[in-house]
This record gives structure tokens, C-alpha cells and sequence, in this order.
């Protein structure tokens, strides 16, 4: 254990003598209370960079704790203890396969078989048939397993700042894979095929939005930065018929809507204050992405993993059947297609340039 860890459990211990009536050299209120913060500055920090297996021995010394704690870092201790099954959950091992195989898996509470082959690539997905019972689409998913779970770090830059891991990165992919399988299982089996057979490029875009919206929600904290970081590199060459982009540029504009709407609510997502003249919004998504601070907090956190929770449970299906139409928090729109997004895009261009205006006059983005 490390050395925070034995301090903690000793607090934890001399408690529980005295609550069994030792008396003498028992920690005071006061002491019980510093303990408990200690533990909980610790808990928080091992869970906000995946550090499981410290994490782990922090959660079992929780209880000990608990009444020591203000009732919302009380409700944050919950909140992280069910947040970790759900980011490692019972079949994650497998997700480490050299071979190929088949696991019963799930996302948004949903279960299905994955179909997954392990290969060098960094992820891909592909359609490999039609299940004649069900009349789902069948989809194989791959990835490199030497990238799950990699303890490798940077040693400099942003992500030496945020301590992220290659497995950050392995983490972001395996949900990304997973998660095309969101559109197969969760909707309508009628529309999923007419869609796949007669809009080819609208179902290649909402697949990759559906893929990041399951990363973004089942990954750990370290895991949704990777998430957007890895969409950097697409959004700088913006190449619209690619389907990662705009995915990527749909989500982004969906965040970026967000946090301008309530600046103060999220500090550690740092807005430009001087926007170029062409691509405001893409600019601020980008500058949004590759400038979080490493301060990036819990309260941040799951207000991210919330937020697009709530979307995909509201309005998931409605994206589908409205062909990639996304009502943005601002009521403004995202089209998944270029071609009818174009004055869609203007309006929001537009939307990005006053809001940021207001936002440096008042003094919320500095």
C-alpha cells in the first residue's frame, strides 16, 4: 500500500477501537474528520486517473470513513463506486484477447454478443451480415489488446500533465468499437436496415456518433479525454465526407453549446477569447479539446458523463428517425450530413462568435 493509504487505514483503525470502547490515545472527532478528507482527496485523485487497484483499497476503507464525511462527498464516494463496475465491468478481461472470441458484453444497460478480433490496428468495426432471427445487422469489432489497460505514460506535455496511459487511450477504443453496436441492438431493426442499405453515408456518421457517445459515458474520467483528444488530429484536417469527423464535430458542438451557455460551471474547459474569422465553432472545439486543464474535477466529470447520458436515454432514437437532426442545449441544430448542415453551421458560427463576445466582456472566459 502506498504511504497515504497505511496512514488512512491506521486512522481508520484507531476509529474502530474506539468506537469499541479503547478510550485512551483514540482519535478525536477532529482527527476522524481529517482522516476521512484524506481519504476522500485521495479516493477521488486514484479515480479520476484510473488508478484501479489503489482505488480498489480505498473503496473497502470507505465505510469506516463515511459518517466522518459531508454528506455530498458522502454522495461522490457512491457515485465513484458504482462508476468503477460500470467502467470495468465482470468481462473486461476479455477485452485483453490475443485470440479471437466472442463475450456477452453490455452498453446502455443493454446486453449483446460482441464479436470481437484482436489485430494491430488501433479499432475498426465492420457489418458482417444480417442475423436472420432477429433481422439485426451483425457486427465484428477489433482492436489492438496490447493497448488495454498499457501503464505507459508520457513524460512530457499535455498528457504527461493529465498522467494519461496508452490504456486511456486502449480504454476510449474498446467502448468506441463496442458502442457501434448501440444502433444494431437499440433500434429498430426495420429502420437500422433501410438506413444500411439506402443512406450508406448518414449510417457510417451516426454509427462513429453513437461509438463516442458510449465511449464518453462508459469510460473512466482519463478515458473520455482520450475520447476527445483522439478526434483532434480529424477535426484539424476536417475532411467532411469523413464519418469520424463529423461525428466528432457534432458531439463537439454539442459540448461546446453546453459549456458556453454556463462558462463558470466548467473552468477547466478553457474557451479562446479571440476566434478566427472562418470556423469559429471548430476552432473553439479544438481549442476546448487541447487546452483542458489538468485541474479537470469530479464535479466537471460527471456533469460530462451525465450530459450525454441523459442525451442518448432522451433523444437517441429520435436522432435516427429524424435523419441525424441534433437539437444542440443552445435549440440550435446539427445536421450529420455536410451538404444540409452547411446554414445550420452558419447560425451556430454565428451563435459561437456572440456568446464568446459576451462571455470576455463579462469576464467568464479570461
Amino acid at each position: 500500500m502506498t504511504d497515504v493509504v497505511r496512514m488512512i487505514a491506521m486512522v481508520g483503525a484507531l476509529a474502530g477501537r474506539n468506537a469499541q470502547g479503547s478510550g485512551a490515545g483514540a482519535p478525536s472527532p477532529a482527527e476522524r474528520r481529517e482522516g476521512a478528507a484524506r481519504l476522500y482527496t485521495a479516493l477521488v485523485d486514484r479515480y479520476m486517473h484510473a488508478e484501479w487497484s489503489r482505488l480498489d483499497d480505498l473503496l473497502e476503507q470507505a465505510p469506516t470513513h463515511r459518517r466522518y464525511l459531508p454528506y455530498a462527498q458522502q454522495q461522490d464516494v457512491e457515485y465513484i463506486r458504482a462508476a468503477r463496475k460500470l467502467h470495468r465491468p465482470a468481462w473486461w478481461p476479455q477485452t485483453k484477447s490475443r485470440r479471437p472470441t466472442r463475450f456477452q458484453a453490455w452498453i446502455w444497460t443493454r446486453e449483446f454478443t460482441a464479436n470481437y478480433y484482436p489485430t494491430s490496428l488501433l479499432g475498426m468495426q465492420a457489418v458482417v451480415g444480417k442475423d436472420d432471427q432477429t433481422g439485426k445487422l451483425k457486427i465484428l469489432v477489433t482492436w489492438d489488446p496490447r493497448r488495454v489497460d498499457d501503464p505507459r505514460t508520457r513524460r512530457k506535455g499535455f498528457l504527461a500533465a493529465h498522467r494519461m496511459t496508452e490504456g486511456s487511450f486502449g480504454e476510449s477504443i474498446v467502448w468506441h468499437e463496442l458502442g457501434h453496436n448501440y444502433v444494431s441492438e437499440a433500434l429498430p431493426a426495420d429502420q437500422v436496415m433501410t438506413l444500411f442499405e439506402h443512406h450508406r453515408e448518414l449510417f457510417a456518421v451516426l454509427q462513429e456518433f453513437y461509438a463516442d457517445i458510449t465511449a464518453l459515458y462508459h469510460c473512466s474520467p482519463q478515458g473520455r479525454k482520450a475520447t476527445f483528444l483522439v478526434r483532434v488530429p480529424g477535426l484539424l484536417k476536417n475532411n467532411p465526407r469523413d464519418p469520424h469527423v463529423r461525428a466528432a464535430h457534432g458531439i463537439g458542438a454539442f459540448l461546446l453549446a453546453r459549456v458556453l451557455m454556463e462558462p463558470e460551471k466548467w473552468p477547466s474547459f478553457r474557451l479562446p477569447k479571440r476566434l478566427p474569422p472562418k470556423d469559429p465553432e471548430r476552432y473553439a472545439i479544438l481549442h476546448m479539446y487541447t487546452r483542458l486543464a489538468p485541474s479537470y474535477t469530479l464535479a466537471e466529470d460527471r456533469a460530462l458523463r451525465n450530459l450525454f447520458g441523459r442525451f442518448l436515454r432522451s433523444r437517441g432514437a429520435s436522432v435516427l428517425k429524424s435523419g441525424g437532426t441534433v437539437t444542440l442545449p443552445n435549440r440550435l441544430l446539427w445536421k450529420a450530413l455536410p451538404d444540409e448542415d452547411a446554414a445550420h453551421q452558419a447560425r451556430r458560427d454565428a451563435w459561437v462568435r456572440d456568446r464568446t463576445a459576451k462571455g470576455v466582456q463579462a469576464g467568464v472566459i479570461r
